[in-house]
């Protein structure tokens, strides 16, 4: 990737704040790994900052990208990209900036999923795949420098 891959004057991207800016997309059958059987998720990120100051309760990481909203019994949320605090306010510091995929269970409840934990940047723009089949997940994650 050319040097100067961070974000140029005229490009499009979404910069969301953590804490209440999202992107919302209608749900179809075809981002479901319960309709097709499988499924690959790409994404850019570029963080920039290591630790974040609005966290789900009770957790230590955030939601980068995924479907649907909740997870456990109750919600409806399918898979999800989840990147984990640097500094871990809930004291589980075997995961400093962990970036995860989950696929859940359609009944609710925990799946199944795979992480990548190699060090981050701010500012440095991470590509991170992740490919579901029936039986397990895998991620990928491969970055370069602005």
């Amino acid at each position: 990737m050319p040097e100067n891959a961070s974000p140029q004057r005229g490009d499009n991207y979404l910069k969301l704040n953590g804490r209440n800016a999202y992107v919302e997309i209608p749900s179809t059958a075809d981002y479901s790994v319960s309709t097709t059987g499988a499924l690959t998720v790409a994404a850019w990120m570029r963080p920039d900052t290591l630790n974040f100051p609005h966290v789900e309760k009770d957790t230590d990481y955030i939601h980068r990208l995924g479907k649907g909203v909740q997870s456990g019994a109750i919600g409806d949320q399918e898979w999800t990209f989840r990147m984990y605090n640097y500094k871990d306010p809930v004291d589980h510091q075997e995961r400093p900036n962990r970036i995860s995929f989950y696929v859940f269970n359609p009944e609710g409840g925990l799946g199944v999923g795979s992480f990548v934990q190699t060090p981050i940047e701010t500012g440095q723009w991470i590509h991170i795949v992740s490919v579901v089949d029936s039986a397990r997940t895998h991620i990928y994650r491969d970055c370069w420098r602005r």
